[in-house]
């Protein structure tokens, strides 16, 4: 997720709106096509929580990215 909002394939604007938990300082995209593993340690802060509709999104567009 990042704030640096600019068109890029397989990607998903969210507005504070599009959050259920949470808050958003700024509007921003989740890039579907950038896919990283964190490891639970190094997680410092939760900000927040994406809204059922907005998840579908981003899962819709790694349909797309993966071909199916």
């Amino acid at each position: 997720m990042t704030s640096k909002l600019s068109r890029v394939p397989y990607s998903v604007r969210v507005k504070p709106a599009d959050l259920s938990e949470g808050m958003l300082k700024k509007e921003s995209v989740i890039r579907a096509d950038k896919i990283y593993t964190l490891s639970k340690a190094i997680i410092v802060k939760r900000f927040g929580r994406i809204n059922d509709g907005t998840f579908q999104q981003v899962l819709a567009q790694l349909d797309l990215l993966l071909g199916r």
